[in-house]
């Protein structure tokens, strides 16, 4: 499977988003860890990443992600959406999320 170019991804409130079960991931010290045998590469998400990886177990929208995550950390919504949108392009550049639909 080839790479996919963040440039050409946009997010809106409405995309829906899920994570990819195709991988291996793990629970460490509340933190997990992804292993994509595909690539040989293996992702560490911190704590927020690891809530993400959580809620993105069953499909979940780009608003109510953000939702929940103002909530959960009690951060200012468009900071919240400024700095996890360019953390979901990753996820979904290295297939460890994907865009379920529109």
């Amino acid at each position: 499977m080839g790479s996919i170019d963040k440039s050409s991804l946009k997010i809106t409130p409405e995309t829906i988003l899920q994570r990819n079960d195709n991988h291996i991931s793990s629970t460490i010290d509340e933190e997990v860890v992804i292993l994509n045998i595909d690539k040989g590469m293996y992702f560490n998400l911190n704590e927020i990443g690891t809530f993400i990886w959580d809620i993105l177990e069953n499909p979940c929208n780009f608003e109510s992600l953000i939702a929940q995550l103002v909530e959960e950390y009690g951060v200012n919504m468009q900071d919240c959406i400024n700095d996890t949108e360019p953390f979901l392009l990753e996820l979904i550049a290295n297939q460890i999320i994907y865009v379920a639909h529109e």
